[in-house]
């Protein structure tokens, strides 16, 4: 068995960002759409804030589970997104955002 480090993956990219809208009232969450086979691994998410620093917390996203990643998020904040999964145990993760 060959065991490999987590990877971690930014998105929409590392020099891009996402904004908050009224969509989803001050909440940033993600649903794992994976299935908990071989390509739809669980994965944790974070969010980083465009304004600087680091994640706010890590959250595990199961398959087939929504998630909150961040919560009390103001309108028009600019953010990124990042996952961290496991690639010695699954190909790939499957996910959608809400914010």
């Amino acid at each position: 068995m060959t065991m490999y480090d987590p990877v971690t993956m930014a998105y929409p990219s590392a020099t891009g960002s996402y904004v908050s809208t009224s969509q989803c009232p001050r909440n940033i969450s993600v649903k794992n759409n994976g299935a908990g086979d071989s390509y739809g691994a669980p994965f944790h998410a974070c969010v980083e804030y465009a304004s600087g620093g680091s994640c706010n917390y890590w959250t595990k996203v199961n398959p087939g589970q929504w998630a909150y990643i961040a919560t009390g998020v103001p309108y028009g904040t600019r953010f990124r997104i990042q996952i961290l999964w496991d690639p010695g145990a699954f190909h790939s993760f499957k996910a959608v955002g809400d914010f």
